[in-house]
């Protein structure tokens, strides 16, 4: 199966934009929700964390496993991609490149949660592609919470997201990445208040075509992955709330498996 990691229940948007990519591929989502989300949690605990998650994946069948959680890609992908039983895929690097490629000058912004954004991930990896790129961060704490209590279209979201964009409009960035594949929710508003030549680069679809040309490289593992067309989404707690948010993201109803 394909795995989809996340600290929380964001990661189901990813998981509808697979399913779009790969309609017959069978799909396993593991949801941390009891300790989740990681946006605070220090590196240590998220390499911690993550790594029971991924042994978990993979002993109920997961072959490949995309980590949905940006704090987990930031902060642990390199320790946890050697430790890894199966390939590991993560939302950055897919991102930053498409970033560069729509880019008209190389200055790039990017708004995530706060322990992603303030690692130096982003600026490393745009830099190896395109030494002239300039990349900015925006810190965003509140728009967990906001999303998950549906308040994107209240005017506060309006004006906290206004409020996350003025240091990066500011350096006049031309691209904007968002970092956290729940951001799809505020994609209309997060470029409205961007402006509309800032381009907007979706971890999602970028996520995904990143697996979809991982698995044409390797035909030996996508021909291993079984095609059955379920989707098995797993969460650590399990609460009305969560069922509700879980319809939120994945865009339908998804049944929650408690683990």
């Amino acid at each position: 199966m394909i795995g989809i990691f996340d600290s929380g229940l964001g990661g189901l948007s990813l998981v509808r934009v697979v399913r779009q990519r790969l309609p017959d591929h069978d799909i396993l989502f593991w949801g941390d929700t009891a300790a989740g989300p990681y946006g605070h949690k220090s590196a240590k605990t998220v390499k911690k964390l993550a790594a029971q998650a991924l042994l978990k994946l993979n002993s109920l069948g997961a072959e490949i496993i995309l980590l949905a959680c940006a704090t987990t890609s930031s902060l642990a992908y390199t320790t946890l991609e050697k430790t890894s039983k199966t390939p590991l895929l993560e939302t950055i690097a897919p991102a930053v490149a498409e970033a560069i490629k729509v880019s008209r000058k190389n200055m790039l912004g990017v708004m995530g949660p706060p322990a992603s954004v303030k690692t130096d991930v982003f600026s490393r990896i745009a830099q190896l592609k395109s030494p002239k790129a300039k990349m900015y961060g925006a810190a965003c704490p509140l728009l967990g919470p906001l999303l998950e209590n549906r308040w994107w279209k209240k005017p506060e979201a309006n004006m906290i997201i206004k409020k996350y964009l003025h240091p990066l409009k500011v350096r006049q960035i031309d691209t904007l990445i968002m970092a956290d594949p729940a951001y799809t929710l505020l994609k209309r508003v997060i470029q409205r208040k961007a402006g509309q030549r800032v381009k907007l680069i979706d971890v999602n679809p970028t996520t995904a075509d990143h697996l979809v040309s991982y698995l044409d490289a390797h035909p030996e593992l996508d021909e291993k992955l079984p095609r059955n067309k379920k989707i098995r989404a797993c969460v650590t707690d399990l609460t009305p709330e969560n069922r509700r948010i879980a319809k939120m993201f994945y865009g339908a109803n998804i049944e929650l498996e408690p683990v």
